[in-house]
This record gives structure tokens, C-alpha cells and sequence, in this order.
């Protein structure tokens, strides 16, 4: 056995597992799925709602196996009848206080507790007792807070405070009273909460919901469109929510690369509204006596190629200068530097930078320069793309993969792949096509993905 690694069995199934590992952790590696409802992999473990109780040999309890360690020579059995007999009464007790209006939450489909409550036959609580009857939340526009249904498993806590880092809410009062709030049990619109609603990604059951998606279909009409969010460059991925061909809402998927179900309010809250916007242009616009009119892409792209061929031809290929973002991908970052030196043949090329970007861009360069020619793609910057436009040459004085233009071996590799020749002279930084635009000197610009009256 490897240094590190404990052997247990699982309902008779041996399986070796890191020292520290919990044994419910233990038993996904043999594919047995345990319940639970406060564990999330990607959260902290507090061991709360015992739904995970397994049998554990020389223990005479019932231990929860998301807190539980493995030990060496350990034998647990997940699925004896004093397991789910406990199992079943713990659901039962959740469902004594707990609204049984599955037919018309929002989370139907997507309710870890429905889900349980279906596997191990629990329609209803033999237990009767007092109940909640908090009025529901909607005092806010993207969160609506139903706390009668809420579980206490802490999750929205913990995903507040270890994803979000803000500690906005916590449990208030103690005992049958507990209940989640920002401090002082104030509304969340009165709290610092903004609003990212990761809380509600992380909620295992109905009490935290997506405003801009009620009562727009049930989860599982709605069809998951995997996409990347274009709202900055830090490169979030997330399900865009589908119903009848038009996009409902956003959920956040765990298996994201990038972030998991992390999200911010414009990615999760404002992808939605983006997209149906009444602002966004749907088709190209020309200017035609001083108004802007529909045009068809043909003659759209006619007239920015004969006018790009005007002004070039009469002022120079500097009069012209190309402005990219960090919101589009390697490839079309790639061909975008292309055109501008390829085929009007100028180095005004440059993107956004962000506060990080100039020390940074210094020790690309060293490396280049100074370690090995093929150097300087390694260093990953703050916004992911923001990477990714340097990498793939959107610099003034760079090609891609920082090769300079100044430097006479660099230009020649791309001028044998282009077929054409590359000025050696650095183009333009981004607050110098500004000054020169002002001065008269630039004629033309194509800007990329950003709005500089804004940036």
C-alpha cells in the first residue's frame, strides 16, 4: 500500500483512500452515492443535517460520513436498515416543518430534499408540531427568500463566506427560531449583499430562488446551453437556461473550469436582460445624412472596405489603428492582430489593460528576450484574457507570443507564414491613438468588443 493511503471497505468493496479523507468522500470513489444535504464538495464540512449517517464497525452510533476520517482496516456499511430507517427519520423530521408545495416550487426538479424523500418513500411527517410561517422575501430584485423552506444546512452560509468571502449572512436566534439573515435579521436589501447569488447556487432545496426565472417553466423544460460570459475576461462559463428558443435565466454548473458555480451579479442576473435587450443592435447600421439606418451585411462590410482602402491609401497604413478586447477568444484576438498587420500593414494594435498588465507585460518581455526566443506564454494574468489578447499579439510593439517587431528574426517567421511584410516599427499604445486621433493624424479605427467613451 502507498505511503498516505488507508484501506477500507465499503459495503464489502475494499478501496484505498488518502489519510484524511471522510468516508463518504471514500465511497464516491467506488461510485456509492451517500445522501446529503449540507455537504457540497466545494464547501467546507460541519456535519449538520445527518442525512449521511452510515454504520461504522466498533462505533456504536450512527456517525455522519462527511466528517467522519478513514482509518486503516475500517468497515462501513452505508445501507443497513438502521441506516435507512435513520435516514427516513431524519427526512421525516425536515418535512415536519417544511412546506409540502412541491407542485408549485420552483426548485421541483432540482430539490435534494424532494429527490430523498422519493428514494426512501417519505410522503409525509408523522410528526406534528409548530410551524413557520415567514412572509416571502421579495424585497430585492434578483433573490426571492422563501425561509419556510429553508433547512438550516448552512450551505448559502458557507458559500457567502468561503466563495463569495463576505459573510453577509449567519444563523440568527437559536433553536426552532433559527433561521438565515444578515445580521440584525434586516431585509438583504438593507444588507451589503451584492447580490452575486451564489448562495442561491449552492441551495439544496426551495428557499432561495432566482427572481428573473419564476414562474418561466420547470427546470427540467428548460434546456442547459454551456457558454462563456462575456461580461469581462476572467472567462466564466455557465448553463444559459433555454425554454422555447429564448433564454429564461443562468444557473451555474460545479464541473466549470474556471469557476465553478461561482458567479457575479452580471454574469448570473445580467446575461438574461443583456441579451433580450431593446438596446442591443440586431443588424448593422450606416450613416446616411447624418442618421443611422439598417444595412445588410454586404453592404455594410462593402462600405468598411472601400472606405478602410480610401483612407489608407490616402494618408498611410498608420493612419488606421485597431482597438481589441479581452472578451473574445485566442483565435478571433489572433486574426484581429492578423488584419491589422497583414493586410493594412500597420503595428497600431493594443487592448484594454488592466492595473496589473504593465509589470507583468515587463517580465514576458524579459523572458522572451533574455531565456528563450519561444518564451512568454506562461504568466497568467488577473482577467484570463487579458492573457490571451498579449499572448496572441494584441501589442503594439509585440507579435504573437511576444516576439517584438523591432527584431528582425521575430518579423521574418510571421512574414514567410503571412506571405507579406511586417512594419519594424512599434505601433500606437492605446492612450496614443487617442492623442492622435485628437491631432488629426488617425483616420480610421476598429474597435473590437469595447467601448472606449466608457473604459
Amino acid at each position: 500500500m502507498e505511503v498516505g493511503l488507508v484501506k477500507l471497505t465499503i459495503d464489502g468493496n475494499e478501496v484505498q483512500a488518502p489519510k484524511g479523507t471522510m468516508v463518504l468522500e471514500a465511497a464516491e470513489q467506488l461510485g456509492i452515492h451517500i445522501p446529503r444535504l449540507c455537504y457540497d464538495p466545494d464547501l467546507s464540512t460541519v456535519g449538520a443535517c445527518r442525512l449521511c449517517i452510515v454504520e461504522i464497525e466498533g462505533i456504536r452510533n450512527l456517525p455522519a460520513s462527511c466528517v467522519t476520517e478513514v482509518t486503516e482496516g475500517m468497515v462501513v456499511r452505508t445501507d443497513t436498515p438502521a441506516v435507512i430507517e435513520a435516514r427516513k427519520t431524519v427526512l421525516e423530521l425536515l418535512l415536519a416543518n417544511h412546506p409540502v408545495d412541491c407542485l408549485t416550487c420552483e426548485k421541483l426538479g432540482e430539490c435534494l430534499l424532494a429527490k430523498y424523500c422519493y428514494e426512501y418513500g417519505v410522503f409525509k411527517s408523522p410528526f406534528d408540531g409548530e410551524k413557520h410561517h415567514y412572509e416571502m422575501e421579495t424585497d430585492n430584485p434578483f433573490i426571492v427568500r422563501d425561509m419556510n423552506k429553508c433547512i438550516l444546512c448552512g450551505r448559502c452560509i458557507r458559500a457567502c463566506a468561503e466563495i463569495t468571502g463576505k459573510n453577509i449572512i449567519d444563523f440568527s436566534y437559536r433553536g426552532f427560531n433559527t433561521r438565515v439573515a444578515p445580521f440584525g435579521d434586516t431585509p438583504l436589501s438593507e444588507s451589503e449583499c451584492i447580490y452575486c447569488g451564489n448562495c442561491v447556487a449552492f441551495c439544496p432545496v426551495g428557499a432561495l430562488s432566482e427572481k428573473q426565472m419564476l414562474n418561466l417553466g420547470r427546470r427540467w423544460n428548460l434546456k442547459k446551453v454551456k457558454t462563456t460570459c462575456t461580461f469581462c475576461g476572467t472567462g466564466c462559463t455557465f448553463d444559459l437556461r433555454v425554454k422555447d428558443g429564448k433564454v429564461v435565466g443562468v444557473t451555474s454548473n460545479p464541473d466549470n473550469a474556471v469557476n465553478g458555480r461561482a458567479l457575479c451579479i452580471r454574469g448570473r442576473f445580467g446575461t438574461r436582460d443583456f441579451i433580450h435587450s431593446d438596446k442591443r443592435l440586431t443588424t448593422p447600421l450606416i450613416r446616411r445624412d447624418g442618421k443611422l439606418i439598417p444595412a445588410t451585411w454586404d453592404d455594410a462590410l462593402d462600405l468598411v472596405a472601400e472606405r478602410l482602402k480610401e483612407i489608407t491609401k490616402q494618408n498611410g497604413p498608420n493612419s488606421f489603428a485597431a482597438l481589441s478586447s479581452t472578451r473574445f477568444t485566442n483565435e478571433e484576438i489572433y486574426l484581429f492582430q492578423k488584419f491589422a498587420r497583414a493586410v493594412i500593414g500597420t503595428n497600431n494594435i493594443n487592448h484594454y489593460p488592466s492595473p496589473c498588465h504593465g509589470a507583468m507585460y515587463r517580465e514576458d518581455t524579459l523572458c522572451s528576450e533574455a531565456v528563450c526566443e519561444f518564451a512568454g506564454t506562461a504568466t497568467l494574468r488577473c482577467p484570463n484574457n487579458l492573457q490571451g489578447a498579449s499572448d496572441m499579439g494584441a501589442l503594439s510593439g509585440s507579435l504573437a507570443g511576444y516576439q517584438r517587431v523591432d527584431r528582425q528574426e521575430a518579423r521574418s517567421k510571421y512574414e514567410e507564414a503571412w506571405g507579406v511584410s511586417i512594419p519594424g516599427e512599434a505601433g500606437l499604445t492605446v492612450s496614443e491613438m487617442f492623442e492622435h486621433a485628437n491631432q488629426g493624424d488617425l483616420k480610421a479605427m476598429y474597435i473590437l468588443g469595447e467601448n472606449p467613451v466608457l473604459s
